[in-house]
């Protein structure tokens, strides 16, 4: 039960990683993400789509750790 209880918080804790991801950007990427380009901003396109990838895989993470705390706090009453 430890064990599974452990896993929770490892799986939220990389979940929340994975959903700051998005916002921890270089001078760079800001950069290549406000400038005018001509026909589109390629950047903002890729970033927007890497965002969204990783958005999924941290709400995925902290569900699972959430259902793994939820079970371990069940089995323990």
């Amino acid at each position: 039960m430890r064990l599974l209880s452990l896993l929770g918080l490892v799986f939220n804790f990389l979940g929340t990683a994975c959903l700051a991801k998005g916002l921890l950007l270089t001078n760079k990427q800001i950069e290549n993400l406000s400038g005018t380009y001509w026909d589109q901003n390629l950047y903002l396109k890729q970033s927007l789509i890497d965002n969204i990838n990783w958005a999924i895989i941290g709400f995925l993470m902290i569900g699972l750790g959430l259902i793994l705390q939820f079970i371990t706090a069940l089995k323990g009453k």
